[in-house]
């Protein structure tokens, strides 16, 4: 995972590279607001803090999934 500031706006090629889940993955969170973003012509968009956001919970649902099916 690459390093980032949460205080800059990212483009999606840039979230690939910070997040490692392929480009329609990040495009699909972001029309769904699963990851808040904005579209800024027909570019994509998204703060450091939202990304980090995102894959904050994202790690909290992985380890309860993992929990629950070691039992």
């Amino acid at each position: 995972m690459k390093s980032f500031s949460i205080f800059r706006l990212y483009n999606v090629n840039e979230i690939v590279e910070i997040t490692g889940l392929k480009e329609n993955k990040i495009t699909f969170l972001l029309r769904k607001g699963t990851l808040k973003g904005r579209k800024i012509g027909k570019i994509w968009y998204s703060r450091g803090l939202q990304i980090r956001k995102m894959m904050l919970q994202n790690k909290k649902l992985t380890e309860l999934k993992n929990k629950y099916e070691r039992r």
